[in-house]
């Protein structure tokens, strides 16, 4: 397998694609690197031997169309400033800067959000073809094989009628053309989670996240599939959680659970099971952005939480065990800029991490009485600063990283970390010291992920 580690972004990937099986020393290596709270470490590769039917969208849809839901959350855009105006249905912008506040749950069918996604679809081709004298080359621009998905989408939707032809592009009204039935859902907005009411999407200023859908429930051949097929056993109540000390009947719920939805959406800062719990996120399809900081003591860590998400002194509104996607929390920070993930890095490289680095001689003199060598990639590849008293120190540094399809994260406990969904320029824009770029209003991207929460139990 191959191994890069970027110490800059306390960051390290391993690229297991090809290989069948994964040796068991390949195996018992990145076990060792999930062990370090203080470096993040992505393996890509390990979703190839599952049936990638049972996790698509086309399947889910048709497998539980018309059954009701309540895991939908409703994000709302927020245009910056430069930006402010939009149309009824279609924004006018592409904003790189423009981000979307979570604002409530919705209830709907399977069969209604597909339709949602297919008009939004159809509502972004027709936003292209009324701006042809715009600069096609942006954030997010389509791809041929996605217009050509449009333009079949389009012919399935609206078939040619030789008594009434199309409109000319450029006799259009911006707006008019995204669907002619209105899409109405039950809204419960944030504050108010006891109190609906219809709530019409807005197709492109409209973001709806499916969150949380388990898959042992809905999809249990897909939860089959992933237990059976997936290279390493990483799951609740696996090989190397504690869970299977307990019996079923016993053990919280964990997951898998599947996520769905188009760029936009976000999950804020939080912590796993309150800090007791690891994580695994397998990206499908789509682009995620993480940014996960290094594990450190609550103070610090509520210190951090206040920097990264713009709410400090304000813990009443955001705080460490409020969950990300609780109705209850009506004044939810956005996502962070750059110039706050530089403020927070500040702040990590005046930690003392003094207990990080006793933790670890407890452990290197532990292996030593064992007979055990150390292994490539752990502690010492660490960044080591020198302090004004001639001692030393681990940088600590969070992690700021764009996952593709087939990146595998872990996220050990009692790490604050946040996802959002992005679109395919992000990894340029993230190298460009930029802000991600969601690229909404030309992306016909869905992101799908599985995730699970589990308790590694060490080497």
């Amino acid at each position: 397998m191959k191994v890069e580690y970027d110490p800059d972004n306390a960051l390290r990937r391993i690229d297991t694609r090809g290989i069948n099986p994964l040796p068991a020393s390949d195996q018992t290596q990145i076990l060792e690197w999930f062990e370090d709270p203080n470096t993040t470490t992505v393996v890509q590769g390990l979703h190839e031997n599952l049936d990638e039917r049972f996790m698509k969208w086309s399947y889910i849809k048709n497998k539980c169309g018309p059954l009701l839901c309540r895991n939908f959350k409703y994000f709302k855009r927020k245009l910056t400033l430069d930006h402010p105006t939009h149309t009824a249905n279609v924004v006018a912008t592409n904003s790189s800067l423009d981000t979307f506040e979570e604002a409530g749950t919705m209830v709907m069918s399977f069969e209604t959000y597909d339709l949602y996604l297919q008009q939004r679809k159809l509502a972004l081709y027709h936003l292209m073809t009324t701006k042809e004298q715009q600069e096609q080359v942006h954030h997010g621009s389509f791809t041929d094989s996605e217009l050509q998905e449009l333009k079949e989408l389009k012919k399935q939707q609206q078939p040619e009628d030789p008594e009434d032809p199309e409109e000319p592009a450029e006799e259009r009204k911006e707006g008019n053309e995204t669907q002619d039935d209105e899409i109405t859902v039950s809204y419960y907005p944030s504050g108010q989670s006891n109190k609906s009411q219809p709530h019409v999407i807005n197709l492109l200023d409209d973001v709806i996240y499916l969150i949380d859908l388990d898959i042992t429930r809905f999809i249990p051949e897909a939860a089959a599939d992933l237990r059976a097929h997936f290279k390493m056993d990483l799951l609740p109540a696996g090989d190397w959680c504690m869970m299977n000390s307990v019996g079923s009947e016993g053990r919280p719920f964990l997951g898998p659970n599947l996520y769905i939805t188009p760029p936009g959406a976000s999950t804020v800062f939080h912590e796993d099971g309150n800090g007791t719990v690891d994580s695994g996120h397998q990206v499908l399809t789509g682009h995620n952005e993480v940014v996960m900081l290094p594990r450190i003591d609550s103070a610090d860590k509520q210190e951090a939480l206040d920097i990264v998400t713009g709410n400090h002194q304000q813990i009443e509104n955001y705080a460490l065990k409020v969950e990300p996607h609780s109705d209850h929390v009506t004044n939810k920070p956005l996502w962070p800029t750059l110039q706050q993930l530089d403020q927070v890095q500040e702040y990590l490289s005046h930690l003392s991490t003094s207990g990080v680095i006793e933790e670890q001689e407890q452990k290197n003199k532990a292996s030593k009485k064992k007979g055990k060598k150390r292994k490539r990639g752990m502690p010492n590849e660490k960044i080591v600063v020198a302090t004004t008293d001639g001692s030393t120190k681990h940088q600590l540094r969070p992690t700021h990283v764009i996952l593709g399809p087939g990146d595998y994260i872990h996220i050990n406990k009692g790490r604050l970390h946040a996802f959002r969904k992005v679109t395919s320029d992000a990894n340029h824009a993230l190298q460009q010291k930029q802000n991600a770029g969601i690229g909404m209003s030309t992306s016909i991207d869905i992101c799908v992920s599985v995730a699970w929460d589990w308790m590694y139990k060490g080497k």
